[in-house]
């Protein structure tokens, strides 16, 4: 009977110990912090990312965020059309003669953004650089088994502007993932993209007069565009005229992804607010869109909202 008794309270003493880590040695998980990084990036835009990981990860996580950093740098290269150099330039230079030899990613990316051209019916495109109208039609020519790209037309000039900085986004948060980090928000001047979360959010009222906000938004696996001239002025053309798009307010666009968010901000800010179902049902995506106006008062584009954002 005391061997019994020896064996119950073994048994119990056992069960304790295991229901506490603490007196076995075990330590409780390190706390998480958000470690943060800011540059310069595509000319004159401010990107910050912020990791949210465990504090003993904090060397891997810097190490993670500059070569997002740097994968960046390349990518821009490639894309810029401000860059002599770039692939973009290349083609820019070469218009109506012999074709550009073209990265993998550059010629991914022409192709999604022609995609985008036919399903927006012409509200986003990259040919919206040319200065004349047999410019903006001529064709972007893309030879798959070269690798090499020609725009057919002398007078077409192309500009990534309203989707390379969506598509560096993209990448430099695949490079976080790849590296095992689930819970981040990259930042690219007031555009967003977002893993995991909520991260809170906010948009600036688009009235230069002042530097109101809205409330608090709560951003999930999303990314967030946001087009409009309260910032820059009247900068935005129409591709179909070659005429900047004169409107009050600002357009806000979640999607999965900030490439196909910043494409289709654009886009919808070229449709304008009272077409903005044209957008909806072009793109194929649950997008979600949001007009602001100047007041701060928000028009959404459709009743409901996507899972894991709120506007």
């Amino acid at each position: 009977m005391g061997s019994a008794i020896f064996k119950t309270y073994f048994h119990l003493i056992l069960a304790f110990l295991m229901l506490t880590p603490g007196l076995l040695g075990a330590k409780e998980p390190p706390p998480e912090l958000n470690f943060s990084r800011t540059q310069m990036l595509m000319g004159h835009i401010p990107v910050t990312i912020e990791v949210a990981a465990p504090t003993p990860l904090a060397e891997r996580v810097l190490w993670a965020m500059e070569t997002s950093f740097s994968l960046a740098k390349q990518l821009e290269a490639r894309w810029s059309e401000w860059n002599p150099q770039s692939e973009i330039s290349c083609l820019n230079r070469n218009a109506g003669g012999t074709p550009c030899q073209l990265s993998p990613e550059t010629m991914a990316l022409l192709l999604r953004a022609i995609e985008i051209t036919k399903k927006s019916q012409g509200a986003f495109d990259i040919r919206f650089a040319s200065t004349t109208a047999a410019g903006r039609k001529g064709a972007i020519q893309l030879n798959w088994e070269a690798s090499t790209a020609t725009l057919s037309h002398p007078q077409t000039r192309i500009g990534l502007g309203g989707i390379a900085k969506g598509a560096i986004v993209d990448a430099m948060a695949e490079h976080l993932s790849q590296q095992g980090f689930d819970q981040f928000l990259i930042n690219a001047g007031g555009d967003l993209l977002a893993r995991g979360g909520p991260w809170p959010v906010a948009l600036a009222i688009p009235n230069p007069r002042n530097d109101r906000i809205t409330p608090t938004l709560s951003l999930t696996d999303q990314a967030m565009a946001t087009s409009g001239n309260a910032e820059q002025g009247v900068h935005i053309k129409d591709p179909r005229t070659g005429k900047g798009v004169k409107l009050a307010g600002s357009v806000t666009v979640l999607a999965p992804r900030l490439e196909e968010a910043d494409a289709w901000a654009t886009a919808a800010w070229v449709w304008g607010k009272k077409h903005c179902e044209i957008i909806q049902a072009a793109s194929n995506l649950q997008l979600q869109i949001t007009w602001l106006s100047p007041q701060g008062k928000s028009h959404p584009c459709q009743s409901g909202h996507p899972s894991g954002a709120s506007l």
